[in-house]
């Protein structure tokens, strides 16, 4: 009887890698999540999260505000709910495959 693999990586799903192993393909993972154009918020141990975009700038969108009589804050409202910044956890397991979860408030409406 043969053993199952993933299809992706190649790997034995019965088996469990080193944590050496598993943290050079977290770094993998977080460095190719970078090339794509993501910043490394915090990387611990087996877990690292990642952002894609930048913050609100909610005083710029203040002044636009006041500055055309309120018909600016359609777009600051919804700038503030689907604009900004996206975090994703990436998180390896025991054998190997990469899991990333979208954390934050946000992850509701994407």
């Amino acid at each position: 009887m043969s053993r199952r693999t993933d299809n992706e990586w190649g790997i034995d799903l019965a088996v469990r890698l080193p944590d050496r192993q598993r943290k050079q393909r977290l770094e993998e993972a977080v460095r190719s999540e970078v090339a794509l154009g993501a910043r490394v918020e915090a990387q611990a141990g087996f877990h690292a999260i990642v952002v894609r975009g930048r913050p609100v700038n909610h005083i710029l969108h203040l002044i636009l505000t006041c500055a055309t009589c309120g018909f600016w804050l359609t777009p600051w409202v919804l700038l503030g709910l689907f604009g900004g910044e996206r975090r994703t956890m990436l998180e390896i397991t025991e054998n190997g495959h990469i899991a990333r979860r979208r954390i934050g408030w946000y992850k509701r409406w994407m």
